[in-house]
């Protein structure tokens, strides 16, 4: 699946990564291990456990999108968790898409004739991260994220961290 700009440039898993998404797995797998094992989205799971934890390969950011989303809708885990997991990924996944756009400006703007010209093609940095963000969760079918993020932020970082501490006590 195509979905944006090609962002892999800007991403290089650490170990640190590496082993905070499999705890993340283990999480999953313990809670489902029993009566999971035939399901699509475990097998998903499974692939991704090993492409990234195992065989240390960049993973696709847009897989653990559609792998996270899949967990959600089959219930296995609290809301708030999969809530996390989708828009933690999501938010990277738009990180790179702001970087993207930020080199393209710089680019614009170093072959730019005028200092008006500068300005204009640096200015609503803001607006243009923020609009971003919001494609790109509207991109993964998000919609109802995306309006938590444009209109009711604190819920939407509530959310994330109450989903976050589902998988770490830290």
């Amino acid at each position: 699946m195509a979905i944006g700009p090609d962002t892999t440039r800007f991403y290089e898993i650490t170990e640190e990564d590496r082993r905070r998404l499999a705890e993340i797995i283990a999480k999953i797998q313990s809670l489902t291990e029993q009566i999971r094992h035939g399901e699509p989205w475990f097998q998903q799971l499974k692939r991704l456990e090993y492409q990234t934890v195992i065989s240390h390969e960049r993973p696709n950011k847009e897989e653990r999108v559609v792998v996270y989303q899949a967990v959600r809708e089959a219930g296995v885990i609290p809301e708030e968790a999969a809530f996390f997991l989708i828009a933690y990924t999501l938010e990277w996944i738009a990180e790179d898409r702001v970087m993207v756009e930020f080199h393209r400006r710089m680019d614009l703007a170093t072959r730019a004739t005028t200092l008006a010209e500068q300005k204009a093609l640096m200015d609503n940095s803001d607006n243009n991260e923020r609009r971003i963000i919001l494609d790109t969760f509207r991109e993964f079918g998000e919609h109802a994220m995306a309006d938590m993020y444009e209109n009711r932020r604190a819920e939407f970082e509530k959310t994330k961290a109450d989903g976050r501490r589902f998988f770490f006590d830290d």
